[in-house]
């Protein structure tokens, strides 16, 4: 899938894992697809603070948004991702996650075999 509801087929052509963290917002709302890069100050519990980006859950962090704009917030947890970079025949590329992939060896669910009937 195209990181939206279109089915297209498309070519893997590199593969990045990316750190991403939990971050819950003082205005109710989370995002689990923070960068480490978009913490921009951090009030880590512990005294020794944090040590190389490596927050402690619970700590107050701010947070560089993509609007510019700098938002509190408390910093949950950091996982690990591999991101993959699809072309599509017409040459866009787009960065999508596993789950919005299939394989020639991997079982399509019924609502996505449909949408690829109709496409073709």
């Amino acid at each position: 899938m195209d990181g939206g509801s279109r089915v297209r087929q498309g070519r893997v052509e590199r593969l990045v894992l990316r750190t991403l963290l939990t971050i819950d917002f003082e205005d109710g709302s989370v995002s689990e697809n923070t960068l480490p890069s978009d913490i921009v100050r951090c009030c880590c519990i512990r005294q020794q603070g944090c040590r190389d980006g490596q927050h402690q859950p619970g700590s107050r962090v701010k947070v560089q948004w993509s609007d510019g704009e700098i938002y509190d917030g408390y910093y949950r947890c950091i996982s690990k991702t591999i991101e993959y970079t699809v072309v599509f025949p017409n040459g866009t590329s787009a960065r999508l996650p596993r789950a919005d992939l299939y394989g020639a060896d991997d079982l399509v669910p019924p609502e996505v075999r449909r949408r690829l009937r109709k496409s073709h």
